[in-house]
Parts: structure tokens; C-alpha cells; sequence
């Protein structure tokens, strides 16, 4: 059977917009995906905003109150200046009993580390801070010789009505070769003509602020600290044996071990 020319033109219109149908609709649900994909990204982005504004609100927030901080801080100045100077002056008196009252160590130089800081203190120029740091600077080391076993030289420490032991001052020979053996020549006395008398000098170590005790250069004599009667006695051949070996390990000159010192501490302590 044939068709009519005419009925051929509506089957093929029929097709054509059979077969366009599908084309269409897939556009139109890209275009709603796409409009649905911006919509919630502008929803994300006003979430973020949002975020962003208690934020930055929160941070704000805390920096006047470390403003607020800051400003009562300077408005107590006043009060904690005057606070500062009203207890230096009796912080210096306490740690000027500790020094006394305590082992004798390096005490020439820690009663002058004391001096400065009392005339610190007293010094009206000087900002109460900056007196401040300087009690915490000397309450720091007086905490660190606590903590150490520690050497030093100085003369042979003596009892009250003791007198010094001298002995003579001998110096290397400077007409000697260099990196000989020379013997040394005794240093004399322009005055008297005679060798050259002084003080004995030798090695204090102290354990801590516990013991201290004294060992000539030679090694052949040593006195320790006695904290119940305030002075000197004399060492045990035992005892000097145990200082001479605290002397070497205080100046590196052996390894660290572990050392005996006698301890004596005052009643009531």
C-alpha cells in the first residue's frame, strides 16, 4: 500500500519531534541541576559569612577584654609599686640572715653581692621593678650554690685569735729556657730584702649548703666547716682523703661519683 505524499510530510514531522522530545527534556534538567547547584552554594556561602562574622566578632570580643586587662593592670601600678618597695627592704634583711647564718662559702662575695643590692634598693632613683629583679636576681644564685658541688682559692680560713700561717712566694725563673724544668726562684722583698712572705692559700669546696671544707695546694692539710660550733677543725687523715678526692671532681679532674662529707646541723634544725 502507498501512502500520500501528504501523509509521508506528517509521519516525518511526527518523528522529528518524537526524537527531539528526549534532547529537550535532557536540557532542561541540566539547566535545573545547575540552578539547584548555585542555590546551595549560595546557601554554603551565607553559612561561611555568617561563621566568619562570629568570628570575628569572638576575637574582638577578647581583645577589649585584654584591653580591660590591660587597663586595670596600669591603673594598679600605683599600689603595686608601693607594695614592692614596702617588702624589699625585708626581703634584704631576711636573705642578709640566711648569708650569715649559713655555711661560710665564697661569704666575702656574697655578702658583697648583698651590699649591692641593699644600696639598690635604697636608691630612690632606681625603678621598684628594676630593684625587683635585681633581689630575684641574687635569691637565684644563692638557690643554684645550693644545688652544686663547687671549688674556689682563697686564703687558709683561720678560727678567732688564730693567726695567718705564711709561706714563702716563689716565681718561675725567667732566665730559664722555654718548656724547661727549671726550678723555681724565691720572690723578695724589696723593702726588707727577705723572701716574700704570705697568706696560705689553698681549696674550699662545698657540698651544696651543706658542708664546706679547706685543703692546702699541697694537699697535706685540710680543716672543715663546724656548723654547730661556728669554726674551724682540723681533718682525720680519713676525712682529708675524702676532700682531696671532692676537690678533683669539683675541678673536673676526675670522674663524678658519689661523695662522703660530714654534716653536722645546728639543734632545732
Amino acid at each position: 500500500m502507498k501512502l500520500h505524499p501528504s501523509a509521508l510530510r506528517i509521519c516525518a514531522v511526527s518523528v522529528a519531534l518524537l526524537t527531539a522530545a528526549p534532547l529537550l527534556s535532557g536540557s532542561a534538567l541540566a539547566q535545573t541541576a545547575s540552578l539547584s547547584a548555585d542555590y546551595a552554594q549560595t546557601l554554603q556561602n551565607i553559612e561561611n559569612t555568617k561563621f566568619n562574622i562570629a568570628r570575628t566578632e569572638m576575637y574582638i570580643a577578647g581583645q577589649e577584654r585584654k584591653i580591660a586587662e590591660l587597663q586595670a593592670l596600669i591603673a594598679n601600678t600605683p599600689k603595686t609599686n608601693a607594695d614592692i618597695e614596702a617588702m624589699l627592704p625585708r626581703a634584704v634583711t631576711q636573705v642578709g640572715r640566711v648569708i650569715n647564718s649559713d655555711v661560710p662559702f665564697r661569704i666575702e662575695e656574697r655578702r658583697a653581692r648583698l651590699d649591692k643590692l641593699r644600696e639598690t634598693v635604697e636608691n630612690a632613683e632606681i625603678a621598684p621593678t628594676e630593684k625587683y629583679r635585681s633581689l630575684l636576681s641574687l635569691l637565684k644564685i644563692e638557690t643554684e650554690y645550693g644545688q652544686t658541688v663547687d671549688w674556689y682559692e682563697a686564703d687558709r680560713p683561720l678560727n678567732e685569735g688564730e693567726t695567718p700561717v705564711l709561706v714563702p712566694v716563689f716565681e718561675d725563673d725567667p732566665d730559664a729556657p722555654e718548656n724547661s724544668d727549671a726550678p723555681q726562684i724565691a720572690v723578695m722583698d724589696p723593702l726588707t730584702g727577705e723572701q716574700k712572705l704570705l697568706p696560705e692559700t689553698g681549696y674550699f669546696v662545698h657540698y651544696g649548703r651543706l658542708s664546706l671544707a679547706y685543703l692546702s695546694t699541697d694537699a697535706t692539710y685540710g680543716r672543715r666547716w663546724n656548723t654547730e660550733t661556728k669554726m674551724w677543725d682540723d681533718l682525720s687523715a680519713s676525712e682529708l682523703n675524702d676532700v682531696r678526692f671532692a676537690v678533683r671532681m669539683a675541678r673536673g679532674e676526675t670522674a663524678p661519683s658519689v661523695l662522703t662529707a660530714d654534716v653536722r646541723l645546728p639543734e632545732g634544725e
